[in-house]
């Protein structure tokens, strides 16, 4: 991080996920953090990329093009800036690559939509929304081709917990419920990642909040294409 030359109370700082990159490539996801002394926020804008490769600790952007460190805000809205969000918020979701090796991610923003962006290899395409505003969003996606991506998400609809399935055919321009997994009323989900070379009826493991609940104790779901794996 570093003080800001406008204002010295104001810190550039980020929040950074990493995920699994095209190769031996590390790929990480992250936010700006205008972090401040006084009068701090957890706030959060943009969206960035960028990867690290395993063979020489080298950082590169999403264009193959060099990214020296420390990374300032300067360089990296040059060099590796997703999305400007302005002044609206951001958290990030999760990136996963497709076969050509091309970054798709998603973020939650504003208050609550999930956006979807993906690299075409030219230019990032996105923001494209996904679901509306909704709280407690979370989840995770699988991608079947570069124009075929399915995802699964966790909100609350009408005051309702639902974990539903959401598909797009044409690279995230359109997307369309494709399956509810689970719903309950007064009642939020936490998701996991997508289980690794999951059988069909066992992918996520998922766990439920009740409103109101003054413990920690939750109940656990294995859930898999048809709902939740029962018990005999």
């Amino acid at each position: 991080h570093q003080p800001q030359a406008a204002d010295s109370n104001i810190h550039d700082a980020w929040y950074a996920w990493f995920h699994e990159g095209p190769g031996d490539a590390i790929a990480m996801t992250f936010n700006h953090h205008p972090c401040a002394s006084v009068g701090h926020k957890k706030s959060r804008y943009n969206v960035y990329y960028m990867q690290m490769s395993c063979a020489d600790d080298s950082w590169r952007n999403v264009r193959g093009e060099a990214v020296t460190l420390p990374v300032t805000k300067e360089l990296a809205d040059r060099k590796t800036l997703v999305c400007d969000t302005g002044a609206e918020g951001v958290h990030m979701g999760v990136c996963r690559m497709d076969g050509d090796g091309r970054p798709h991610l998603y973020a939650r923003q504003g208050a609550g939509q999930v956006r979807y962006y993906r690299w075409t290899g030219e230019a990032w395409q996105g923001p494209t929304v996904v679901t509306e505003e909704s709280k407690s969003q979370d989840g995770d996606f699988e991608i079947e081709s570069p124009l075929k991506i399915r995802m699964v998400l966790s909100q609350i609809v009408a005051g309702k917990g639902e974990v539903s399935w959401w598909k797009t055919t044409d690279g995230g321009l359109h997307w369309e419920k494709d399956g509810c997994l689970r719903s309950a009323e007064n009642t939020g989900f936490l998701l996991s990642a997508l289980v690794r070379n999951a059988h069909p009826d066992a992918r996520i493991v998922v766990s439920e909040l009740k409103n109101g609940q003054d413990n920690l104790y939750r109940k656990m779901f294995l859930i898999g294409d048809h709902g939740p794996v029962k018990r005999e």
